[in-house]
């Protein structure tokens, strides 16, 4: 208040009377209106101050949780892929030498999956989050990409199951392609994979136990 009556001493000199009693002095008004006037401008500034640092607070809420479901940290499956990261062995039903890395890539919106087996071409094979689901898409030898997604996830589970949703570049449903991929994460080191290749109606599955390298 008294910052104010001082404000409107400055507003208005030489219109001023003695208070000795409560230490400072108090204006005399030409007109009831300037006071009123000067009065809403303050409590008009104090408001606007207010509400801007409450609409700062919140934009930089609102932009943090955009920014962490645009790269995927608040999707539990995919937060589960990107502890994978690294390199990691192990031997084919058929014992082949096995060789698999994964990758975070876009800022950790994505992870990056090179397999390796034997003398075969190499195939790679991409998990970003779509809302509260994992998607991938696998870049097979056989020449199509598989598309396949989680059911919505809710929590961080031991294991991931894709199912097949659609791919492009295949001939036909007939033609040998992907339709199934499990990840079951037995601990921080030891990792079960579960392949599902489907040709000509029929499905077979391939199950490889890799350990971490590095």
């Amino acid at each position: 208040m008294e910052r104010l009556l001082r404000r409107v001493g400055q507003d208005a000199p030489g219109k001023v009377s003695r208070a000795g009693r409560i230490g400072f002095q108090i204006p005399r008004f030409s007109s009831a209106v300037t006071l009123c006037n000067i009065i809403l401008e303050d409590f008009v500034n104090r408001k606007l101050v207010r509400t801007l640092a409450s609409f700062s607070f919140a934009l930089t809420v609102t932009t943090g949780s955009a920014q962490e479901s645009q790269n995927g940290t608040s999707n539990a499956g995919l937060g589960l892929v990107k502890s994978l990261a690294g390199n990691w062995e192990g031997t084919t039903p058929d014992g082949k030498p096995l060789h698999v890395s994964y990758s975070p890539v876009s800022n950790g919106s994505a992870v990056l999956e090179r397999r390796l087996a034997g003398g075969e071409a190499e195939m790679v094979t991409l998990y970003s989050a779509n809302g509260n689901r994992v998607v991938v898409t696998h870049y097979c030898s056989a020449g199509n990409q598989p598309q396949m997604q989680t059911a919505p996830l809710s929590s961080s589970p031991k294991k991931l199951s894709f199912v097949f949703v659609s791919a492009t570049n295949l001939a036909s449903q007939a033609a040998g392609h992907m339709v199934g991929l499990g990840l079951t994460f037995v601990d921080k080191d030891h990792l079960i994979q579960e392949w599902t290749w489907s040709e000509a109606g029929k499905a077979s599955t391939e199950v490889d136990h890799l350990t971490r390298k590095s």
